[in-house]
């Protein structure tokens, strides 16, 4: 097993990631049992009170604890800082408790903020700008915003999700405000932890048939209800609504597209959701990649021995 760039002296911390549906949540469950781990969910939407069913949220079996899960109310504009600080808080307060971290997701940013403990610019949301933006965006659609931000920030167009509508805006905002570049100003802190990085990975056709299990079990479990539910307290353009499967859920109830359809939307964009989430863990080379659960639970035996024996 190749390990790059051990930093033995600072405390470990296990990361978890792959394409959505691939099974990390699961993975983790494991070797948590195994060495004595706790979960730091990485995952921008089961931040979100009462989102369950489209998040897939995990119950943790008796003995696993689980963070950063349900940690704010849909209609709260919790941004990648909030995230960054709550997390490492929750990092820092599992090693004082003598085991070892687990964080567990698929929400790049996040992840990434954490292990390379990015300096992200404080630049609050300005409601009234991104009242317009959201605006912009409804009208002219989110290719437009995207034209408007490379003229402003080239740097960021070629760095962020811009199918994500969240990152576009928040990437002007902060453009905007600073004069500067969103990412170019996003730079790395000094390493904080002894990071350790598996990927799960899947053969696409398999990927496809999880996902497409996981949406009519999604659907059997009530998420169309939970929708319902959901709206009758926030306003379906927030930008919580527009996690993969809610956005999908609120066509069906508008009437929009039948119930087929929202299942294939969903399966489609959580296929596209997967790609992109790919791409952007390519560029990384730090991450051992593996099939199968047994595999991981070797190599990361085989890490921590090493880890252990340098202290």
């Amino acid at each position: 097993m190749v390990v790059h760039r051990q930093t033995f002296s600072l405390p470990p911390l296990l990361v978890i990631l792959g394409p959505t549906g691939s099974g990390k949540s699961d993975l983790a469950v494991r070797l948590a049992h195994r060495f004595n781990g706790e979960l730091v969910s990485a995952d921008s939407r089961q931040i979100y009170i009462g989102m369950d069913i489209a998040t897939n949220k995990l119950k943790p079996p008796h003995g696993i604890r689980q963070r950063m899960v349900n940690v704010v109310k849909p209609d709260y504009p919790y941004t990648v800082r909030h995230y960054q600080r709550a997390a490492m808080a929750v990092i820092k307060n599992i090693h004082r408790q003598s085991k070892l971290p687990i964080l567990v997701g698929g929400t790049m940013q996040y992840i990434d903020a954490v292990i390379e403990n990015w300096r992200i610019p404080s630049v609050r949301p300005g409601q009234r700008f991104r009242k317009i933006l959201e605006h912009d965006l409804q009208h002219d659609g989110l290719i437009a915003l995207v034209r408007r931000l490379k003229r402003i920030d080239p740097e960021s167009v070629g760095r962020i999700d811009t199918k994500n509508p969240r990152r576009v805006i928040r990437a002007f905002e902060v453009a905007l405000a600073t004069g500067g570049s969103f990412v170019g100003q996003r730079r790395m802190g000094k390493p904080r932890y002894n990071v350790f990085k598996i990927g799960l990975t899947v053969d696409r056709q398999d990927l496809r048939e999880r996902l497409q299990k996981r949406t009519f079990s999604m659907v059997r479990r009530g998420l169309v209800a939970e929708t319902r539910g959901l709206l009758k307290k926030y306003n379906s353009s927030l930008p919580s609504m527009s996690g993969i499967g809610y956005a999908e859920a609120i066509a069906f109830i508008n009437g929009d597209i039948s119930k087929e359809e929202m299942i294939n939307r969903i399966v489609n964009r959580s296929m596209q959701y997967a790609r992109r989430q790919m791409t952007w863990w390519k560029r990384d080379n730090e991450i051992v990649w593996v099939v199968g659960f047994r595999k991981a639970v070797n190599i990361v035996k085989e890490w921590s021995s090493n880890y252990n024996n340098k202290q």
